[in-house]
């Protein structure tokens, strides 16, 4: 078996809607949150150590849309104020473990 395996559409949908739900969310310390009055982005490029504290987001819902191998493309129904981004690559190991791929993937969020 080689460095990729490719997951079969059965197990990636199924990677995928295990995300469904409600889930703690730890935005980004680059994020436009404001601690004591200050962005964390400028907090976060001063050097300044900080921890943001979690969030209880939902996904209401998620579904693969478009799937060949290395690439997909995803739709979410989530609660405002969550970052598409973060899906990604917060929770990247999980798709990584269906095929040992450490590169990042494209994605693009916006709304419908």
């Amino acid at each position: 078996m080689g460095l990729f395996r490719h997951p079969p559409w059965e197990r990636l949908e199924e990677v995928v809607k295990s995300f469904k739900g409600p889930m703690e969310q730890r935005p980004s310390k680059y994020s436009a949150i404001k601690i004591n009055g200050q962005r964390a982005y400028d907090l976060a490029r001063a050097g300044v150590e900080f921890e943001l504290p979690t969030r209880l987001i939902h996904i209401y819902d998620i579904e693969l849309l478009v799937y060949s191998f290395p690439f997909f493309t995803i739709r979410v129904t989530m609660l405002g104020g969550y970052l598409c981004a973060c899906l990604v690559t917060r929770y990247m190991p999980t798709p990584r473990r269906l095929w040992h791929d450490d590169t990042i993937m494209p994605y693009r969020c916006g709304t419908i």
